[in-house]
């Protein structure tokens, strides 16, 4: 069977807060007509919380973190569902 991915584009928010109860009921509501299709899913954190993560040195070297990259655009990418 074809497997896909639905990733949603959208603007950045902190899907918890109240402001976004709205948004995120519709999402609720497309989970549970589609959830027969659906086979797994994620939500990202909002782009405020980035952070890069390096390795320096390659393989077995030292683990480097970051804030960042701090996004410019006017949408970002909150999850997807598969």
């Amino acid at each position: 069977m074809t497997t896909y991915a639905a990733i949603v584009y959208t603007h950045d928010a902190d899907w918890t807060s109240p402001e976004v109860a709205d948004e995120m009921a519709e999402y609720g509501a497309f989970s549970a007509a589609a959830g027969s299709a659906i086979t797994g899913g994620a939500v990202l954190h909002p782009t405020s919380t980035a952070t890069t993560v390096r390795v320096s040195g390659g393989k077995g070297g030292d683990v480097l973190t970051r804030d960042g990259p701090f996004a410019e655009g006017k949408r970002c990418l909150p999850g997807s569902y598969s």
